[in-house]
């Protein structure tokens, strides 16, 4: 078995310590770092589907096929 370090040996790493959390600790992590991949995929989805549904959209709006000057669309400002 080698290594991807190529000036240590196997030997090297049988000696080398390894500082291993507490099993809580460990724990805690792992929640909070599901919870920010759970948000991650389902902003992934979110993105994906405004993506979508733009590309379905904007031809059709500059087109003409779709009329939106009637609709009361308030556009928050935002700072630069």
């Amino acid at each position: 078995m080698g290594t991807t370090v190529q000036h240590l040996s196997q030997r090297d790493f049988q000696k080398m310590k390894i500082l291993v959390p507490p099993k809580d600790l460990l724990t805690a992590f792992k929640n909070i770092a599901d919870s920010i991949y759970e948000n991650e995929v389902k902003l992934r989805r979110k993105n994906q589907n405004l993506a979508f549904t733009r590309d379905l959209l904007l031809p059709k709006l500059m087109s003409g096929e779709l009329d939106v000057s009637e609709l009361d669309i308030k556009i928050p400002e935002v700072e630069v």
